[in-house]
């Protein structure tokens, strides 16, 4: 049997990638919409300012609304749209609240 690589050698695979498409970021954020728009208290909508969020992802901007007032969400989302942060804001608000 022959060897392709030397024993413990790395082996890799090449694929093809598909092309690669520029996101705007209107395709991402919710530029008509600002976390105060949500109703978030004054204190996590300071927080977000200090992080440089200014507009709501898409899926943000969706689920936030829904989850603040106390329905259970799901939400399917592309990586990098703010999933995280569209379940854990509304879990900050409402322990700020209480």
């Amino acid at each position: 049997m022959r060897r392709l690589a030397p024993p413990g050698a790395l082996r890799a695979t090449c694929y093809h990638a598909r092309p690669v498409t520029t996101t705007q970021v209107a395709d991402i954020f919710d530029t008509e919409t600002s976390f105060a728009d949500l109703g978030l208290h004054a204190k996590l909508l300071k927080g977000l300012e200090a992080l440089q969020f200014e507009h709501p992802t898409h899926v943000q901007s969706k689920l936030i609304r829904c989850a603040m007032t106390g329905k259970d969400i799901l939400g399917q989302s592309k990586t990098g749209t703010g999933k995280t942060a569209a379940f854990c804001v509304p879990i900050v608000e409402r322990a700020t609240a209480g």
